[in-house]
């Protein structure tokens, strides 16, 4: 009997050990999402997984420790973790730095500096997020630091926590793309910007709409066009279709671009649970619609009129929803807008004829 005896109290012995691994992982994860939870909320997909939090020596001697009254090491945790996330930065924009570097030219290199990560013109590719990836729904041009840093976590290696010294730089898998560096700065001087100091942050709301004139005319309900492509839009696609040079791409004129934004649908963003609020971490679980964020922000925070970026913001996240690129026909007949009629109220596009009936139907008003 004594050897069952044995057997039943090794299997106890290590059922035990595997719940309390269990609990203080969990434990750990609760502390790390507190901590969290009190950076700005624009940098929390930015941030490295739990897993790589286990690692850290204090979190770790814990988790595996045999002592069962051993109590949680929380002043510990918070200086670990805050350094952790700090190196992680760190080693983050020196290894794209480092990558950026080697493709530039001799003689402006010399002038390069870390800030450079910034502008619109520094582009990366992520190897698990690219051409080659299965996942079609993921933009794959990485533009600026904001954007790399969201693929921070499937780029920097494993283990990172004792890696934050010494040239080890290279580890990171991110990819510089010089075609999409040289489209970027093809399409800030249609622009009129200069591609040397303009921010990729400062793209964001750009309202200008581009056409590659590369690709063939396709054809949609018997009519021939293009499809219209934002900035980071254009990036992607040139770093796709490598053999379509920057000059392929061409600015849409004023009128012909507020006509593209006035058809384009932007619902499927306003309502992907992609928002959050940018005064609490009310949304840190769990994403909401715009409306919703919206909401939360008036009712919570008392602000009457909630401004976007400011008091709320959409939260990008690696797997990026791919918007509905608006067809342009290069045939179509032409439709207006009428001016005379209040912006408040819902407006419609009218042909021609229709345009005229419009006007002389409303003299009153008109």
């Amino acid at each position: 009997m004594e050897p069952r005896f044995k057997a039943a109290k090794l299997k106890r012995l290590v059922d035990e050990r595997r719940q309390r691994i269990e609990n203080r992982k969990k434990e750990s994860r609760t502390f790390y999402d507190a901590v969290r939870r009190q950076l700005d909320a624009t940098t929390w997909k930015q941030l490295p997984c739990t897993e790589r939090i286990y690692q850290i020596t204090v979190l770790s001697d814990y988790i595996n420790s045999d002592n069962p009254s051993e109590e949680f090491p929380a002043d510990t945790a918070a200086a670990d973790i805050g350094k952790l996330l700090d190196s992680w930065r760190t080693y983050g924009k020196k290894a794209l730095f480092h990558i950026m570097s080697e493709h530039q030219e001799p003689q402006e290199a010399e002038g390069f500096q870390e800030s450079d990560l910034h502008l619109a013109t520094a582009v990366f590719t992520c190897p698990f997020h690219g051409p080659n990836s299965t996942d079609a729904e993921v933009s794959f041009g990485l533009i600026g630091w904001d954007d790399a840093a969201l693929h921070l976590e499937c780029n920097l290696p494993w283990p990172f926590h004792h890696l934050c010294n010494g040239d080890l730089y290279f580890k990171a898998k991110f990819r510089f793309n010089p075609n999409g560096q040289h489209t970027a700065q093809h399409l800030l001087k249609l622009m009129g910007l200069n591609p040397n100091t303009t921010l990729a942050s400062s793209l964001d709301d750009s309202s200008a709409r581009f056409a590659c004139m590369t690709c063939p005319l396709e054809r949609k309900r018997r009519v021939e066009g293009r499809y219209v492509m934002t900035f980071k839009e254009c990036v992607s696609h040139a770093i796709i279709c490598s053999d379509h040079q920057p000059e392929s791409f061409m600015i849409l004129t004023e009128e012909a671009t507020k006509s593209v934004i006035f058809h384009e649908d932007i619902s499927e963003i306003r309502s992907a649970h992609s928002w959050c609020c940018k005064h609490c971490p009310e949304h840190f679980n769990n994403l909401v619609p715009r409306q919703a964020a919206v909401a939360h922000v008036k009712e919570t925070h008392s602000i009457s009129s909630p401004v976007e970026k400011v008091d709320f913001f959409y939260q990008q996240s690696r797997e990026r929803l791919v918007r509905r690129q608006f067809f342009v026909g290069s045939d179509f007949p032409p439709c207006y807008r009428c001016n005379k009629c209040p912006e408040a109220r819902k407006l419609r596009l009218w042909t021609w004829q229709t345009l005229l009936a419009h006007l002389t139907g409303n003299p009153g008003s008109h």
